[in-house]
Formats: C-alpha cells, sequence, structure tokens
C-alpha cells in the first residue's frame, strides 16, 4: 500500500509543519504499519532528516514514486551531520544580515517596508504530480494554507485531491484550517473538489466548519479534532513549570504588522519581564525569509536576559521544548501558541490580519482558558498588553492543568478521526465486494 501525505510548507523550513507531518506520518503507521508514505515536497534531502523512512516526493513533473537514493539514505543515518552543514551554510548570510540589523532600524522611517502594500498571493496552476494516481490513499497534514493568503498552497492541494479523487482514490484531510477563501477561482475550485473527500478534520469549529458547509461539504464528513500538532507538544511535555517568558513575532505580508505595533509590543515585553526578573525566550517557528527572527529580535531589543537563539535546522522537538520552558508566551504565530497551550503554558496572542485573528479564534475556542487575544490595533496597546503578560504570569500555575486537560481531549479526537478513515476504507472495500459503496458513516 502506498499513502501519499501532501502539506501546506514544501520548503520544509516551519517547526509548525514539520510538527504535524511527524504526527501525521506516526498516525498512518499505526494503522498502515506496512504502507509505504511518501510526502510531497521540494526539499528531498530534508526529509530523510526529520522524517525516516518516508519517501521523498517533488511536486514538481509527472513522473510516479522515486526510490529512495543516496542522499536520502545519508540524511536517515547521520541527520545530525546534514543538520550541521545546512547550519553552516547559512552562517555568513546569517552574520552579514545581524549586522545590518541596526542600519535596517534606523533607515525604516518614513517608508516602511512593513507598511507597504501586500502583493496578491500567486496561484500555482501546475499539474498534480503523476505519483498521486500511483497511491492508494492520500492524506492532507494539518495546517492553515487552504486559505486565499496562501494561494499557491490552496491551489497545489487542490490539484492534488482533484486527481485522487477523480482516479477513485480516496482522499482525506486532519488538522485542517479553511479560510478565509474569497478569492472566485479558488472558491470555485474548492467547492468542486471538497465535497468527494472521505473526511475533512478541522483545527477549529469556529469558523471553518461554516465555510466548509458553504462549499457544499456535508456535515457528517466534517469532525473538529484541533490541530495535530498537539500530539507531538503533549508527549513532549514536561511537569516542571518554566521561568522564562517567551517571545515571537513575525514580519510576513499575511501577518501585517506595522512599525509603531512592534515598538509597543517590545516596550511592553521587556517591562514585563524586567519586573519578573525573567528571561526573554526567542521562539522562532517559520525559518522563511527569517520572518521570524527578525521580528522576534526587534521585540527582544538589547534586554539584557536573553536566550540563545536555536538552530534554524532544529528538529520541532527542540522548539517545542525550547517553549515548555516557558511561563506563559506572546505570539504572532498560530504554532508557537499550540506548542505551549499544549503544554500548559497560557499564552497571549498577537492578530492584526483578518486570517489571523480567525485563527487565534479558532484556537482560544479549543483553550477555552489560558489563551487570551490582544488584537494589535488595540488602543493603548502597549499597557493592555503589559497587564496581559503579568495576568497570565500570575495565573499560570493555575491554568497548568486546564489547558493540559484541554490538549489532551484533543489529541484522543484526531486519534478518533484517524481510525474512522482506516475503519471506513475497510467498509467501502467490503462494499465493493458485494457491489455496492459504502458512504463514511458519522463518527459517534
Amino acid at each position: 500500500m502506498r499513502i501519499l501525505v501532501d502539506n501546506g510548507e514544501y520548503g520544509l523550513v516551519n517547526k509548525g509543519d514539520l510538527a504535524i507531518i511527524q504526527v501525521t506520518v506516526s498516525r498512518l503507521r499505526e494503522l498502515w504499519p506496512n504502507a509505504e508514505i511518501g510526502l510531497v515536497t521540494e526539499a528531498p534531502a530534508k526529509v530523510g532528516m526529520y522524517f525516516p523512512g518516508v519517501t521523498p516526493v517533488p511536486y514538481s513533473g509527472p513522473g510516479g514514486w522515486p526510490e529512495p537514493g543516496m542522499p536520502l539514505r545519508i540524511a536517515e543515518r547521520a541527520p545530525g551531520l546534514l543538520r550541521a552543514g545546512l547550519d553552516a551554510g547559512q552562517a555568513t548570510t546569517t552574520r552579514a544580515r545581524n549586522a545590518a540589523r541596526p542600519l535596517k532600524r534606523a533607515i525604516r522611517a518614513p517608508h516602511d517596508p512593513l507598511d507597504a502594500e501586500p502583493e496578491v498571493p500567486q496561484i500555482d496552476y501546475r499539474p498534480a504530480p503523476g505519483a498521486v494516481r500511483e497511491a492508494d490513499l492520500v492524506v492532507c497534514a494539518g495546517g492553515g494554507y487552504m486559505t486565499d493568503a496562501h494561494a499557491g498552497g490552496v491551489s497545489r492541494t487542490l490539484s492534488i485531491l482533484s486527481a485522487a479523487v477523480d482516479a477513485g482514490i480516496p482522499t482525506a484531510m486532519f488538522g485542517q484550517g479553511i479560510g478565509p477563501l474569497e478569492r472566485s477561482e479558488l472558491a470555485s475550485r474548492a467547492k468542486e473538489v471538497l465535497p468527494r473527500l472521505e473526511l475533512i478534520a478541522l483545527r477549529e469549529g469556529v469558523r471553518s466548519p461554516a465555510l466548509l458547509g458553504e462549499l457544499g461539504v456535508p456535515a457528517e464528513r466534517v469532525v473538529v479534532t484541533g490541530d495535530d500538532a498537539i500530539g507531538l507538544a503533549v508527549a513532549l511535555r514536561s511537569y516542571a513549570a518554566g521561568p522564562d517568558l517567551g517571545i515571537n513575532l513575525r514580519l510576513a505580508e499575511y501577518t501585517d504588522v506595522k512599525r509603531e505595533q512592534v515598538v509597543d509590543v517590545s516596550a511592553a515585553v521587556q517591562a514585563a519581564a524586567n519586573a519578573r526578573v525573567a528571561y526573554l525566550s526567542p521562539i522562532y517557528v517559520s525559518e522563511w525569509q527569517d520572518e521570524d527572527r527578525l521580528g522576534t529580535l526587534e521585540i527582544a531589543g538589547d534586554y539584557p536576559l536573553i536566550r540563545p537563539d536555536h538552530s534554524r535546522h532544529a528538529p520541532p522537538s527542540e522548539v517545542i521544548e525550547r517553549v515548555g520552558q516557558c511561563r506563559v508566551l506572546v505570539t504572532s504565530t498560530y504554532h508557537a501558541a499550540v506548542f505551549a497551550l499544549s503544554q500548559g503554558i497560557p499564552t497571549i496572542c498577537l492578530p492584526r490580519s483578518q486570517y489571523y485573528i480567525g485563527t487565534f479564534e479558532g484556537l482560544a475556542n479549543q483553550f477555552p482558558t489560558g489563551c487570551k487575544l490582544v488584537p494589535l490595533d488595540t488602543h493603548g496597546l502597549r499597557d493592555s498588553l503589559t497587564r496581559g503578560i503579568h495576568a497570565m504570569w500570575d495565573q499560570a500555575p493555575d491554568l497548568r492543568s486546564t489547558l493540559r486537560d484541554a490538549a489532551a481531549g484533543q489529541v484522543a479526537a484526531s486519534r478518533t478521526a484517524y481510525r474512522r478513515l482506516r475503519e471506513a476504507l475497510d467498509n467501502d472495500r467490503l462494499a465493493q465486494s458485494t457491489g455496492e459503496r459504502s458512504p463514511i458513516s458519522a463518527a459517534s
């Protein structure tokens, strides 16, 4: 049996996506231990480093499933060696970029690139790889890529799913955040494809279920499970509370952060950390164009107590464990919040764009206590954030067990969804042997 896994980030530079894929592969191996699992990617050597035994499948090109080659075997046997080489290759660029940071800060006015008009994300019109039609099951690992802000990811995923269902291959999505999806071409394509899937498991239940309903997906094929990365964070969490204040700020078009907001967040974070005599712990989830590093280092500024940076090519486990050393996390990034909340660490989320406001509202619904939204457009942002950090700091011990219980419930729901897919496929095979196709049944 061959299982093809699509995902939201083919370059494998986002720790949240890496954590999701790791859990997805683990769940699939539990249910189909003898299956060959392929991962759609543009970084085949990293597949061996992060996911031993998984076959890298390039998106581009019409070819079928590749045979594992020497680069993959080396990466699997010596992941540390590959990671060291990748880190060394970026060292010179990093030193040059960091040396230029003070100059960049000095010249970022009045025409700050943070305030530039965002570009419209482009749709990817390439056809799905031929390997799709050689699979026995196609699964989309979780993420927030089914949205206008990631038009390329939406179009690629829908192309893969369409090719699979047209070939009669079972398909499912897990841990998904859907929308906003307002671009007519993407929404029309999604309406053609998504109702034909066996199962769609969602990471939140605030906005995504209604949007899937508008797209024509039958309600009985939809279930809310939470984010699959929660499973890895739960497995790695410690039982001792950490002493640090975790920080993350992403500078990307879809986060829409403004210069004056960076200044206010920096002032609030440093004031709260100083009052608590706490270290600031930079948390980097995405390594794409340093979008997490540049923003996070900006808010850390010249604060004297800062934990050392972690490697760009660290596995998600290292980032999760670093988050686990925090008492409170302040973040504009979804998966940094997931890593914290799943370990019982209260989190303050800093959204501005509608995409991230919806994302964090969904997360807060999954973790009803200990997840506080402070939108970056809040009047008096600096004071509101400072008060919020102090409140969370004082409440942290009392919130810990409640947050962990919420995480455990979502892990159980995720496992149930995967088992539901296995049972549905088994029922389909039985029905086909009698000449009938059995629709997937509603989960109990």
